[in-house]
C-alpha cells in the first residue's frame, strides 16, 4: 500500500475536462475529505447546475462539507437566472463561496 507521505501527489483532487470535436468529456476521481485527514472514495464531485437558459457542470474539491455547500448555494443562486456572458457563472460561484465563508465565521 502507498502511504500518504510516500506520494502526496496521489491524494489530491483530479478533475479534468477535454474538448473532443463537438463534445466535452469531463471526469473526476472519487476521493473526498471529511474533517482534516479522513478520506473516503465514494464522492460525486461533478454537479449539474441548472440556469434558466442552460446547464453548467461544476466540479468540487477539498473539504466535502464546504464544497458541497458551495455547490448547493450556487444551485440556489442559479435558479431562475440566465447565463448572459462568459463571466456570470464565475461571478455566481464567487457569491456562493462568500456565503460558505459567512457560514464558517
Amino acid at each position: 500500500m502507498i502511504e500518504k507521505n510516500d506520494r502526496p501527489d496521489l491524494f489530491m483532487s483530479q478533475i479534468i475536462g477535454i474538448i473532443c470535436g463537438d463534445s466535452i468529456v469531463i471526469a473526476s476521481e472519487d476521493q473526498y475529505t471529511i474533517g482534516g485527514d479522513t478520506k473516503l472514495n465514494t464522492a460525486q464531485k461533478l454537479s449539474i447546475i441548472k440556469f434558466k437558459n442552460g446547464d453548467v457542470i461544476v466540479g468540487e474539491a477539498g473539504n466535502v462539507s464546504s464544497s458541497s455547500r458551495a455547490v448547493q448555494y450556487l444551485s440556489e443562486i442559479a435558479s431562475g437566472k440566465e447565463i448572459t456572458n462568459e463571466y456570470c457563472v464565475a461571478k455566481y460561484a464567487e457569491e456562493a463561496i462568500k456565503l460558505v465563508r459567512q457560514d464558517l465565521l
